[in-house]
């Protein structure tokens, strides 16, 4: 089998370094250790989920200045349209 080049110029395809990442439901089991390791690997995150505290918390607790949590409602195109423009504003 042949390894598949994986480099893109100077960049890699997996660096996510300095990107911002938008995870919904992102304090719950798999979310959380996602929005985690994205943190770790030098992005920013965005946390949305329907309860704005523990988004806020979870957000919190992983980063004080690459993570927010943002109150989010996926079957709500207004609501997201809203959630965007505080993802661009911070």
């Amino acid at each position: 089998m042949q390894k598949k080049d994986t480099q893109i110029g100077e960049m890699s395809i997996f660096d996510i370094k300095d990107s911002v990442i938008v995870i919904t439901g992102g304090y719950g089991v798999l979310g959380s250790n996602v929005a985690q390791h994205i943190v770790a690997s030098g992005a920013k995150v965005a946390i949305l989920g329907r309860d704005e505290e523990k988004a806020k918390t979870f957000a919190k607790k992983i980063s004080d200045t690459n993570a927010i949590g943002l109150k989010a409602n996926v079957l709500d195109e207004e609501n997201l349209f809203s959630v965007e423009e505080n993802i661009l504003k911070t």
